[in-house]
């Protein structure tokens, strides 16, 4: 009986999205709301842009995208309610400055299914609140950061940089699974106990400043042969100094390939794939709303962007097997932060120098 009404609630959806009777112009069955930019530049809004294009030409539906007025709460609250009056059955939001926002909208639109990923919806009082309209989709950040570190490691890197904006929860588990990727690799290698060093640190803030193309110039005339940025100002700047100084940078979150040459490879997040697949959930009638789900490796979540790398020691067969490792679950990666004290996450070849 449940597999029935399910599959009643499904076509009902489905229906009501086809259905052409009545739609104006400006109806636009499934919408995103970008940060502010375009989708038509390098960017996680660019990433859910094509998944959602993808889903909706293969169902013939009608889809648009909303750029607000103002970068901030009211801005995306004001654009969402406009997608919404517009005719939108499923709302998608890409990065966790739409937390605010999609809290407060999904009590209002209640009969919209609103898509969040990378971020989780919140109340007034800043604490998680999902409706069962909404499902919130995270990424595995120390995944794709261990993914980082093995990599550059097992090219033949062995003087490292991590730079992460604020000491958020996304770039403590990047920096985490940096280390530990690069550990891993250590140890398969052989290397001895400080062969492998990582400058390490946190910029304090998000925002594009001086200072870190200052530390990227500083790190990268000190030795420093690969940078893992994370953060779209922080990998701006970094690309900027490693294309002046010719050093080497892994970009992170999405393809960082077309925007610099010094893109070695990128830790990404398939934010592309996974909106086609959670918007379809929302059509189809199986959206898991009033969830919040992290998605890894063994929901092929997260990756490295191996038809774009540079690297030659590190190649699709060795990404294949660490790969698989993950994904079966025989390899655990921490997201606490440890970088002041690495040995509490097993790391002891690997000498972290953490810089403030």
């Amino acid at each position: 009986m449940k597999n029935t009404w399910k599959g009643i609630l499904g076509c009902f959806l489905m229906a009501a999205l086809l259905c052409g009777c009545g739609k104006s112009e400006d109806e636009k069955e499934v919408a995103l709301i970008t940060d502010g930019g375009t989708v038509d530049t390098a960017s996680l809004d660019k990433e859910a842009w094509d998944g959602i294009a993808r889903y909706c030409k293969e169902e013939k539906l009608t889809y648009g995208n909303y750029v607000p007025d103002k970068q901030n709460t009211k801005g995306f609250e004001k654009a969402i309610k406009e997608a919404a009056e517009n005719g939108a059955k499923v709302i998608v939001c890409a990065g966790d400055e739409f937390s605010e926002a999609v809290g407060t909208m999904q009590g209002e639109y209640k009969k919209v299914k609103f898509l969040l990923l990378d971020g989780v919806p919140v109340d007034e009082e800043g604490k998680e609140y999902i409706r069962k309209n909404t499902h919130a989709v995270l990424f595995s950040e120390q995944q794709a950061g261990f993914l980082a570190g093995y990599a550059a490691v097992l090219e033949g890197y062995t003087s490292l940089g991590y730079l992460g904006g604020e000491k958020s929860e996304q770039n403590i588990q990047y920096g985490a699974g940096f280390i530990q990727g690069a550990e891993y690799a250590a140890k398969e290698k052989g290397l001895g106990a400080g062969t492998v060093n990582i400058r390490y640190k946190y910029e304090g803030s998000d925002e594009l400043n001086p200072g870190v193309m200052a530390d990227a110039n500083a790190w990268y005339r000190g030795g420093c042969q690969v940078i893992f940025a994370c953060g779209q100002p922080m990998q701006t700047a970094v690309q900027k100094s490693a294309e002046t100084l010719g050093g080497a940078v892994i970009g992170s979150n999405y393809n960082q390939s077309s925007v610099s040459d010094s893109v070695v490879i990128s830790a990404v997040k398939r934010v592309q794939e996974i909106t086609y697949q959670q918007v379809g959930a929302a059509v189809e009638g199986d959206f898991k709303g009033g969830e919040k789900e992290s998605l890894g490796t063994g929901h092929d979540g997260v990756g490295l962007t191996m038809a774009y790398t540079t690297m030659t020691q590190f190649n699709q067969e060795s990404y294949n097997a660490i790969y698989s490792q993950m994904a079966d679950g025989k390899i655990k990666v921490s997201g606490k932060e440890i970088s002041s004290d690495p040995s509490q996450a097993g790391v002891e070849l690997v000498t972290v120098q953490v810089e403030e």
